[in-house]
């Protein structure tokens, strides 16, 4: 038995294993309850993000087609590189994902090493 097996053995056959289980359950209703009623402040933050990266020289993006949670964004034009972009906005509580390229069909896979874009979900920014 591998490594896995060895851990989920001892998963099932462990006492704590109904307290994992129960408060496991309990976060998930929580999340099914409240998260739904307060999707609107994340896309609310994200059109306050758009707006404020928009004003930043360099970065293209169009506050005006954020519709949703997620902000997408090019920063080609900055200078600097995706992963100078990500830890400056990390230093102000800004997490991003780097994307390898934006445009039409394109999957946007997260790549941190990226240059060209990122996926921005803003739920940790407070307006």
């Amino acid at each position: 038995m591998g490594l896995a097996g060895r851990l989920a053995s001892r998963f099932l056959h462990s006492k704590l294993t109904p307290l994992v289980t129960i408060a496991s359950l309990a976060a998930g209703l929580i999340a099914l309850e409240e998260m739904p009623r307060r999707l609107h402040e994340d896309h609310e933050n994200a059109r306050w993000l758009a707006g404020e990266l928009a004003k930043i020289p360099g970065i293209a993006l169009d506050p005006a087609k954020v519709a949703t949670n997620i902000v997408v964004f090019n920063v080609t034009r900055t200078g600097k590189t995706s992963a100078e972009i990500s830890r400056c906005l990390a230093e102000r509580s800004v997490l991003i994902n780097g994307i390898e390229e934006i445009g039409v069909g394109s999957t946007m896979s997260p790549a941190s090493a990226s240059s060209t874009g990122f996926l921005c979900r803003p739920s940790n920014i407070k307006i």
